[in-house]
């Protein structure tokens, strides 16, 4: 078990962190979820994460708001697309992320 994960093109995510994931099935190209732990499964690295449902998006592309789904899954570590500043909402457990530039022009919802 790991409390920080190096995630590509650089950076790392660690517990707590919420990131943007690439999604594997469905309509969405990526999720947001919120780290609990990283750890290692046959030499494969995986992150078990809270994954969020979008809340319908507003005006701008740029901060998106999503609500906790708390249906933990595992998900492979080389998925997190990046972290994200974030800021809870008064909303019972919302979340407001600012996505990042280079992921503006993906579908979120």
């Amino acid at each position: 078990m790991s409390g920080e994960a190096r995630i590509q093109p650089a950076g790392t995510c660690r517990r707590k962190d919420v990131v943007l994931v690439k999604a594997q099935h469905g309509q969405q190209t990526m999720f947001a979820a919120q780290i609990w732990m990283h750890a290692e499964v046959s030499g494969f690295p995986v992150s078990l994460v809270n994954r969020f449902k979008p809340l319908p998006a507003g005006r701008s592309s740029s901060v998106s708001e999503w609500q906790a789904d708390h249906k933990p899954e595992l998900v492979a570590t080389e998925d997190i697309l990046a972290a994200c500043i974030h800021t809870p909402v008064p909303r019972q457990g919302n979340v407001s992320v600012l996505v990042p530039w280079r992921f503006r022009r993906w579908a979120l919802a």
